[in-house]
């Protein structure tokens, strides 16, 4: 009997013990091992958080910047492309009358650093549309189509290893067919060239501005008739091109006289007065584009043009870029993109009083040459004479 109740006893202690046991040890260290699984879950979801985030964020920055890069439009340029190969030419090339326009000379180190600014270009182009003024066709234009540009040496009297020089820049099929396109849409008659290799009014310029030659390249050709109007009109229907990442350039020169000697020790004032007259035609701040573009198709009416220009040719560029830049602004936000609309064709009637074909963009993205209405304000970007007689100025639209 004593001992029966003695064992209920120790029963009833054990029982105490083990209640004290699981509510003093075990209770409390169950709820550190919850609290801490329940902390690195919350770490856990918060790195996950913050990783998609990051992720949505870096997507956000890419596709605004493919937006940006979709919203610019690239400005068009006339550029003087100097002689021959002179951008290819060292000191060592033996020809001392180059050397003032030779690979090392003040407008190849501008071309140089002018093309891969930045500040004015935000944005590499896609491709490049070139117009020179080495190449001529007759009765309808003719652009370049081939996978890859070939050379064409037009020129003479130069070293022998100047017909040797590259510049392998790929050409692009796709571009050559939407400048077809663009410019039957305005009833401008356009084959397809696949023989003819760039010529040095292309390439001794692209150069110095792009040296990786990693650009397609696309030439135009000039038609013979020499119709300012005309190709003014061809650039206007080419004018959506910039809104697709294509740098549209015409190569020549703002003077082109080739005299047999030196007779001129000082800048003539025949070229003087030229290029003055031309600055003031498309800087001109008190007139608008339609107004610049009038002036500018009669610039052969100038008293000192025949002499600056004894043939079209190396002028006849400007007019094609200055009608690709002929967005006269709007009221709408810079950068807003928007459809290109052109209001009348280019004539082919070969008459230098044809109307001038007029455009309705929306404005470009704003750059240190475009106005806050988004219009393709000229400016004058680079100038010299490098020789007396012989301007080289460049002029950039919008």
């Amino acid at each position: 009997m004593f001992w029966s109740g003695l064992s209920v006893l120790n029963e009833q202690i054990f029982r105490g013990l083990l209640k004290s046991l699981v509510l003093v040890v075990l209770l409390p260290l169950l709820f550190v091992v919850l609290n801490t699984m329940g902390s690195v879950l919350k770490a856990g979801a918060t790195t996950t958080a913050t990783a998609t985030a990051i992720s949505t964020a870096a997507t956000a920055t890419a596709a605004a910047a493919v937006s940006n890069a979709a919203k610019y439009r690239m400005p068009t340029f006339f550029l003087s492309h100097a002689g021959g190969p002179s951008f290819y030419m060292t000191a060592e090339s033996k020809n001392d009358f180059m050397a003032p326009i030779d690979s090392q000379s003040p407008m190849a180190n501008w071309f140089r650093s002018y093309f891969r600014d930045t500040k004015q270009l935000p944005v590499k182009p896609k491709s490049i549309l070139m117009i020179s003024a080495h190449w001529e066709t007759q009765q309808k234009l003719s652009v370049y189509s081939m996978a890859q540009n070939s050379m064409y040496y037009d020129y003479g009297g130069f070293p022998r290893e100047m017909f040797r020089i590259k510049y392998p820049a790929p050409g692009s099929p796709e571009l050559a067919d939407r400048v077809r396109s663009l410019l039957s849409s305005g009833g401008v008659a356009c084959d397809l060239e696949t023989k003819r290799g760039l010529d040095h009014g292309a390439f001794n310029i692209l150069h110095v501005m792009y040296p990786d030659a990693d650009i397609p390249v696309v030439q135009l050709s000039l038609l013979s008739s020499m119709d300012s109007a005309q190709h003014l009109a061809i650039g206007k229907l080419l004018t959506p091109l910039r809104d697709e990442g294509v740098l549209i350039c015409g190569s020549g020169d703002l003077t082109h006289v080739m005299p047999h000697d030196t007779r001129w020790t000082k800048t003539p004032n025949f070229a003087k007065d030229f290029d003055a007259h031309i600055a003031s035609v498309l800087t001109d701040p008190n007139h608008s584009i339609a107004k610049r573009n009038e002036r500018l198709i009669a610039w052969r009416s100038h008293a000192m043009a025949k002499i600056a220009h004894p043939t079209q040719d190396h002028f006849m560029p400007m007019l094609v870029v200055a009608g690709a830049g002929s967005v006269e602004g709007t009221t709408a936000t810079p950068g807003s993109g928007g459809d290109t609309k052109l209001a009348a064709a280019a004539t082919t009637s070969g008459t230098e009083s044809a109307a001038s074909a007029a455009v309705e963009c929306a404005p470009p993205t704003a750059t240190a040459a475009t106005t806050a209405t988004g219009a393709d304000v000229a400016t004058k970007v680079y100038d010299e004479f490098p020789f007396s007689w012989w301007s080289v100025a460049c002029y950039r639209f919008g």
